[in-house]
Formats: structure tokens, sequence, C-alpha cells
């Protein structure tokens, strides 16, 4: 796989994962309600899941798609159901953070490894992924090798991820005050993906803070453009820093 064609993959890896889809949405949901800890294994769930689909569509299942037309109806059909039962879920859900609401919560559960494993072969938008990625990025003359490259690239983009956290400024309740996300790295990013990341969030504000000698560094951006101070994100950031 040439330097070119490695790059253009990552690309396409980053710009399909992050965007809005089934297991964003879900791990979402699971990150507000369960926490970070215990929504770990539904994330390691959709990275294992994917790879072994990407690698099974790279060693010929894609084919078998191909050849027979209705397999393909049938697993539209089957993952526009299980989306429309997931959509119904979050519809009429509530948040546990509401009172009297104790009980549902200790009764329900994140999302299992295998369960989010499973779930990228009824995935609408990890089928279209694994397609393309293996139609447009893997060498013929080098077909094994390119394939497994691919599986491999789209796994560790998925598992290692920034985690954004949410923050409500100025209130004590949830879903209320003035929100502001956070994103903390040990690393600095470019601006192009901070601006990208904030545009995602579509909050008013996104504070990116990076570890400097002696404190860190503290940036922030909205939806559009970066800023030069936003009091409310400061305040949101210090707490995560703080918690």
């Amino acid at each position: 796989m040439s330097r070119e064609v490695l790059v253009a993959l990552c690309l396409f890896a980053i710009a399909t994962s992050i965007t809005p889809g089934p297991n964003n949405i879900m791990l979402l949901a699971s990150g507000v309600n369960f926490g970070l800890r215990r929504t770990l294994p539904h994330t390691l769930g959709i990275s294992s899941g994917f790879c072994i689909l990407l690698l099974a569509v790279g060693l010929g299942l894609g084919f078998l798609f191909t050849s027979f037309p209705l397999l393909q109806v049938a697993l539209k059909i089957l993952g526009s159901l299980y989306m429309l039962y997931l959509a119904l879920r979050i519809a009429t859900s509530r948040s546990f953070n509401q009172k009297g609401d104790q009980a549902s919560h200790k009764q329900s559960r994140p999302m299992t490894f295998m369960e989010a494993a499973l779930f990228q072969w009824v995935n609408p938008k990890a089928w279209v992924m694994a397609i393309s990625s293996m139609s447009l990025y893997t060498n013929p003359a080098q077909h094994y090798r390119s394939t497994l490259a691919v599986a491999l690239i789209f796994s560790l983009e998925n598992t290692v991820r920034l985690t954004v956290t949410q923050v409500d400024a100025f209130t004590n309740q949830p879903f209320s005050g003035n929100p502001a996300a956070v994103c903390v790295t040990q690393t600095p990013i470019a601006d192009k993906l901070m601006q990208a990341i904030a545009a995602e969030m579509n909050l008013s504000e996104t504070a990116f803070l990076v570890p400097i000698e002696g404190g860190y560094s503290l940036r922030w951006f909205t939806p559009d453009t970066d800023v030069y101070l936003c009091g409310h994100a400061t305040l949101a950031s210090a707490l995560v820093l703080l918690s």
C-alpha cells in the first residue's frame, strides 16, 4: 500500500467514523446514562465487530451479496427494522437522572461487547463503509495484505478515540444551564480537527485542553471558528480537570 493510499484511507476512516450513525448515537446515549467506564465494552465491541466485518467482506462476503441480491435486500430489511426498534427505544426513553427513576436505572444496562459486535452485521452504515473501503483501498496484487491493513486501520481508529465531555454550566440540574463540550488530549491536535469536533458537537463552545509545563493549554471553538475567550467553557474545563 503506497503512502498516498494510506493517507487517503486514514482520512476516509476518520471521516466515516465520526459522522453521525447508529454506533455514534448509541454510544452517546450510553455515555450519558452509564458513564465512560461502563460504555467501554460497547466501544470495544464496535471496533472488534467492524474489524471482523471488514475481513469478511475483503475475503469474499461482498462477492456473495453481489451474486445473490436477495441476501442484500434481506439484510436491508432486517437492519431497517432493528434501526426502527432502536429509534423507538430512544424516543420513549427517559433520563436516569430524573427523580423516581432509580429503579429503572438499576435494571438497565449498557450494550455488552458481544451485542455491540453482532450489531455491526445489521448496521447499514457499517456495510456501506466496509464495502466502500475494501473496493477503494485494497490492492489486487496484494489482496490479503491490503485487506488486513484496511481492517487494522479502521479498528485502530475506532478504538483510539477522543473523549469529549459535555458539561452544563451555571446549574445543578441535568439538561439545563449553559452547555459546553470539553476535550482533553495528551498531545496537540490540528486546528482543522478541533474545528471539526466543535462542529460535530454543535454546542456554543467546545474547549480543548493539552497538558503543558505547569498546567494546561486551553483553546475555545464555536461550531464555525475559534474564539479568544469563553467563560462558561473555561468553568466547564475546570470541572472536568478537577473531576
